[in-house]
């Protein structure tokens, strides 16, 4: 089954496929540690999730990570590579992502898919609002464990000095940049189809 998704010719439903797989994976190792003490946890102990294709499956994964076909554009093949890689660490390696974001003065580390993928999620809805609300937003602080050690009334007084001094961490530029880079395709292609209804 994820097979077949993840040979799809749609990269959306790729690189969605290898999420899921990398986030069960990780559940998987979760509960399948061969310590029951949960105190005397140690990941390194884990026994691999059974998969009844697995060798199918990381042979699917790896040819993922290395794709270099032409007909796609390279920030997609090097969007796809990077994911898959990382994909297939967790699937043979049990091999958590991280992800850092430097929120205020503090550097927050978000470690695991169950947590990248949310944050993922998150950062799609927010756009350029995700910095002040990883700040101040006292939900995201409950769903990732975290204290900025900032109210936010200290970040209201600040606001217009972050607005100007606030930096953006590596993965959002090149989000923001993307998302541009595919708004501004969209607007092209548009304009070409105009122009040729006109034609006619």
């Amino acid at each position: 089954m994820y097979e077949i998704l993840l040979e799809s010719s749609d990269k959306d439903i790729r690189m969605a496929t290898g999420e899921n797989i990398a986030l069960i994976f990780e559940t998987a190792h979760v509960f399948t540690a061969t310590d029951e003490d949960e105190e005397e946890y140690d990941e390194d102990e884990t026994v691999k999730p059974e998969y009844e294709n697995m060798n199918e499956l990381v042979r699917t994964l790896k040819d993922l990570s290395v794709e270099s076909n032409k007909r796609k554009t390279k920030s997609d093949r090097a969007e796809q590579k990077s994911m898959f890689r990382d994909i297939l660490k967790s699937v043979e390696e049990n091999v958590r992502p991280e992800e850092e974001l430097k929120i205020g003065s503090r550097i927050i580390v978000f470690r695991g898919w169950s947590k990248i993928l949310v944050l993922n999620a998150i950062r799609r809805t927010l756009g350029h609002g995700l910095q002040h609300h990883l700040k101040t937003n006292s939900l995201l602080k409950q769903i990732f464990n975290y204290s900025t050690g900032i109210s936010s009334q200290q970040d209201d007084e600040d606001e217009s000095e972050e607005e100007e001094g606030e930096v953006l961490s590596n993965v959002d530029r090149r989000y923001f940049y993307d998302e541009t880079k595919k708004i501004r395709s969209k607007q092209l292609r548009l304009a070409r189809l105009g122009k040729e209804n006109a034609l006619v």
